[in-house]
């Protein structure tokens, strides 16, 4: 796993009216790459903006991560 890849869920989560969630790596890459580290910090990508400060924009998907 690298910072910045996209995962989608294969379950439909209800919150996000019954679709996959799309989620993003946000740990650095020497945490997620090291052989001791189990679990990596995902952040939740959403296509609706709140006005949050912690929304991060992904251009190339209009998209947003909610880091906060």
């Amino acid at each position: 796993m690298k910072r910045g890849e996209i995962y989608r869920t294969a379950e439909r989560v209800p919150e996000r009216g019954h679709k996959p969630g799309l989620y993003v790596i946000v740990s650095r890459d020497f945490i997620a790459g090291h052989d001791d580290v189990s679990t990596v910090i995902c952040a939740p990508v959403y296509r609706e903006a709140l006005g949050l400060q912690g929304e991060v924009l992904i251009a190339s998907r209009l998209c947003r991560i909610r880091c906060s």
